[in-house]
């Protein structure tokens, strides 16, 4: 009888220890559920700089073309053909870099007119999102160009040069960037291009969206994933889609000051 009464009791704290794991388990799942965010990264589809002999011989900046590289035929088939990808469901924002590469490749995964045009989601222009500047590619258009190119987005909040530039070189004229990196070379340096990626990730988490597509570039996703998601050494092949969750600060993976030459194996003009 006392080993019955034993097992007996032992069986209901048993099941009361075991009725408070699941809550709580339960109430955790919940937290995170609604403090984490989800995104969609999507790395531009292939451009001219991708498939140009640059990556041979060197970017010397001698050819007009590749700055703001536009979408190759190829990579104009592989923005439309991200239409159909479900990941593209549901999202409440769309961050898109000022990079033309990344604007058109925006435009092939939400055409106007397209299925999802009747709950298109709202987009807003970051150029935090643009690429590490490394390459001519990386050096974009004035603001006004770009709203004679793309008219259904909004430029209005961009600088006229909204991309790094050193103290020679003009913050006014775009066309400036282009000549001096032709004449000695320009590239954004690594600090500074850390602390803007902590920025966009502090931007992330401060918007109320929880389901948000980032349309941008290699390097920068590259940096992104390894100081906030938990996911280093991952390089987006041209227009690839990763669903990630966006944990909530305090929970994010390592984030300090260290130089971890993210951009040296450096995927070919993000």
């Amino acid at each position: 009888g006392q080993y019955a009464r034993w097992l007996k009791t032992g069986a209901s704290h048993m099941g009361a220890w075991m009725h408070a794991l699941m809550r709580w388990l339960s109430s955790m799942l919940a937290h995170e559920e609604e403090t984490s965010k989800t995104l969609v990264l999507v790395r531009h589809s292939e451009s001219t700089h991708n498939v140009s002999d640059v990556h041979a011989h060197g970017d010397t900046g001698m050819d007009e073309s590749l700055f703001d590289a536009q979408l190759t035929p190829t990579g104009e088939q592989q923005a439309a053909a991200l239409a159909e990808r479900f990941e593209m469901e549901r999202i409440e924002l769309v961050l898109v870099s000022p990079l033309s590469r990344a604007i058109q490749t925006y435009l092939g995964a939400f055409p106007p007119g397209g299925r999802r045009a009747h709950a298109a989601p709202r987009v807003e222009v970051c150029p935090l999102a643009r690429e590490h500047l490394t390459d001519s590619c990386d050096i974009g258009s004035a603001p006004a160009e770009l709203q004679a190119r793309f008219p259904s987005l909004d430029f209005s909040g961009l600088h006229p040069v909204w991309w790094y530039v050193d103290d020679e070189t003009s913050t006014t004229d775009a066309r400036d960037s282009r000549l001096r990196y032709a004449q000695f070379g320009l590239i954004e340096p690594e600090p500074q291009f850390i602390a803007r990626v902590d920025a966009f990730a502090a931007e992330l988490r401060r918007r109320p969206e929880r389901r948000i597509a980032v349309f941008g570039h290699s390097d920068f996703f590259n940096a992104l994933l390894e100081r906030h998601l938990r996911t280093p050494n991952r390089w987006l092949a041209n227009g690839e889609v990763l669903e990630v969750a966006l944990p909530p600060i305090g929970a994010s993976g390592r984030v300090d000051d260290r130089d971890f030459s993210h951009g040296h194996a450096h995927a070919a003009a993000g």
